[in-house]
């Protein structure tokens, strides 16, 4: 029934006509606010974030494999199998297809096929090109960040009626491609997993955000199942996914829609579960008690040393996406040394985290925009904190690729959305801040990415940073070690040889039963005698290595290949007596070693009435009798 009007005049219902025209117009926005991201769409957008981060990555293009991408991909037997190894990356523990088997060195295994078949279509099709693969790495880290974009559209729908420059999701994905606490991830071919699981989880998290059919939440469930191939610690997203929704979807969200949201969800990680446990044969611990520091950092401390340190960590974490300096790919033992609950530091930070959690739970059911950014930070951190379970290292800036979400979305945030002042210039001032952002990241990032470029200029930072780890520093030794071999000047390999002994000194004053670090000084010692056949140096540090460790497969093999050079053998005799029989027998009773190395010497002399005498109170203390005659007639001949 038409409504009257003043006078008594009724009006007219408006046409079907009308109703459409009305319906049509949309507000009135700034001219600026649509000639961007209106008149050209997303696709713009999408291809200048991906430029932008190929533009800051190009360097990497020439870079070769470095650290770990000859276990994940180099040197990986079922990566070079290309298309045919797919089904055993499918059904294999991750480091299986370099060590020949499975070898249970960190807790939980690593079972990250979808990347490393990623690495087999890529040998398949071009065989090894690091360059190409540095590339894919930086493309799909620039699509990432157009995803990251979308979803900022998706939650601050009110944001299309801003200028370009002042959208949070813009600057949001500026911000996460410049951080140069991404340069591992991106540098190191490797951390394609990182790139793929947070890519699949982000999109995931699109279509679950639009999704209204079953359809959509099929989908949902299959990119959340490629996320968790990617790596495992994409299952936080159970977490953040729901979350967002709840937080930022503005039409009312059916019950029947969560059930099957987290049914898609649950499926899914379900799935890579059951697919996780018939590849490594567990779920989270093979049984094995973990006791190498470089696999387990906690295996020395208390439990009050473990968790004061984790704590630590967790708040350097915080400084390094506000502050990244200095950065580093290795906090191995002794990188961040140990802490106890008398460290400001650890006390700072558990109460800043406790602080933290308790507003977030509080606020969270009010919608509240700094809580969702808080227990975002807080649920991707969590599998990596080392809290649940040790991931096989302190810290790792790779782990905080995941959690940055979180603090590249809280900046432009606030900037464009809680600093308001009086007039025009709170715009200015937010554009300059996040401007200067950008800036600096991206400029520390380019400083950053040249220490990738090769092992020596990538360890050599690592000690520069932190000088206690002792994993860096036998990796700058082995990398001088390389140096050395290749070059062809006498004096420079002896000094690089020399050098590189330094650092490998350094290894073992921090880790002394570090076996790799033990192998490799006996390997420079060898080296060095190669040059100047300087017998007794050679010998003490043989000596020094087997006092730590008897069985230093180098040091026997080189024994091995000293007697089958032959020559004049007197010197390699005297030192096998000296640490067989006085060393290993005489002083610490070990009769077995004892044996083992006054056999050496029987084998370069077997006439030396020493080395006979010597064996013959051997097997007298083994209880050979037999053998202990044997030896003794032989002295009588």
């Amino acid at each position: 029934m038409a409504k009257k009007l003043k006078g008594g005049k009724k009006r007219k219902p408006a046409s079907a006509k009308q109703v459409r025209i009305k319906k049509s117009k949309s507000p009135s926005r700034p001219i600026g606010s649509q000639s961007f991201p209106r008149m050209f769409g997303e696709p713009i957008i999408g291809g200048g974030l991906i430029m932008f981060a190929l533009a800051l990555y190009f360097m990497t293009f020439n870079y070769g494999f470095i650290l770990d991408d000859q276990v994940f991909y180099s040197k990986n037997k079922y990566v070079t199998e290309g298309f045919s190894g797919i089904g055993k990356l499918m059904t294999q523990e991750a480091m299986a297809g370099y060590f020949g088997e499975q070898k249970d060195l960190v807790t939980g295994g690593r079972y990250r096929p979808l990347s490393m078949i990623s690495f087999a279509i890529e040998y398949a099709l071009f065989e090894l090109k690091p360059g190409l693969s540095h590339a894919i790495n930086a493309f799909l880290y620039g699509i990432s960040a157009f995803f990251l974009f979308y979803i900022c559209k998706l939650f601050w729908p009110n944001d299309e009626e801003r200028r370009w420059y002042l959208k949070i999701g813009f600057w949001a994905a500026l911000l996460f491609i410049a951080h140069p606490i991404h340069t591992e991830v991106v540098a190191n071919i490797k951390g394609r997993d990182e790139i793929m699981a947070l890519l699949f989880a982000l999109w995931t998290l699109i279509v679950a955000f639009k999704a209204k059919k079953t359809l959509d939440y099929i989908l949902v469930g299959i990119l959340f199942y490629l996320a968790l191939l990617s790596k495992e610690n994409a299952l936080t997203f159970m977490a953040v996914i729901p979350l967002s929704i709840y937080v930022f979807r503005k039409y009312k969200i059916e019950n029947r829609e969560w059930v099957q949201l987290f049914t898609a969800l649950i499926l899914a990680a379900m799935l890579y579960l059951i697919q996780r446990y018939m590849a490594i044969n567990y779920f989270l611990s093979s049984g094995k008690e973990i006791t190498e520091l470089l696999n387990n950092p906690f295996v020395d401390m208390n439990g009050s040393q473990k968790f004061a340190t984790i704590f630590y960590t967790l708040l350097k974490y915080i400084q390094l996406l506000i502050w990244p300096h200095p950065l580093s790919h290795d906090y191995y033992p002794y990188a961040i040394a140990t802490r106890d609950w008398s460290s400001v530091t650890s006390i700072l930070s558990l109460l800043l985290y406790l602080a933290a959690g308790l507003f977030a739970v509080t606020k969270i059911f009010k919608r509240n925009v700094f809580a969702y950014f808080v227990l975002v930070f807080l649920a991707t951190i969590s599998i990596v904190s080392n809290i649940p379970f040790t991931v096989g290292t302190t810290m790792n800036e790779r782990f905080i690729y995941m959690s940055s979400i979180a603090f590249v979305l809280f900046i432009p945030y606030v900037l464009t959305r809680k600093i308001r002042l009086t007039n025009s210039n709170s715009n200015v001032l937010a554009i300059a801040l996040m401007t200067i952002m950008v800036g600096a990241f991206s400029f520390l990032t380019l400083r950053r990415i040249p220490v990738w470029s090769n092992s020596l200029a990538l360890n050599r930072s690592a000690v520069e940073a932190y000088p206690n780890s002792a994993r860096s520093n036998l990796f700058l030794g082995t990398a001088l070690f390389n140096e050395a071999e290749a070059a062809t000047d006498f004096e420079e390999r002896k000094k690089l040889y020399k050098e590189s002994a330094s650092y490998i000194s350094k290894s073992l004053d921090i880790h002394p039963i570090y076996g790799n670090a033990l192998k490799m000084k006996a390997g420079v010692a060898a080296k060095l005698y190669s040059m100047d056949r300087n017998a007794d140096r050679m010998f003490d540090v043989f000596t020094e290595v087997l006092l730590v460790k008897p069985g230093t497969r180098y040091v026997h093999d080189y024994i091995e290949y000293m007697i089958n050079r032959g020559g004049d053998q007197r010197e390699l005799v005297n030192y096998m007596y000296q640490l067989g029989f006085e060393e290993f027998g005489q002083r610490q009773g070990q009769y077995r070693w004892a044996e083992k190395f006054l056999q050496y010497g029987y084998r370069a002399d077997p006439t030396n009435k020493t080395i006979l005498r010597a064996l013959a109170m051997t097997y007298d203390n083994l209880g050979m009798t037999s053998q202990a005659d044997d030896f003794r007639s032989q002295l009588n001949r």
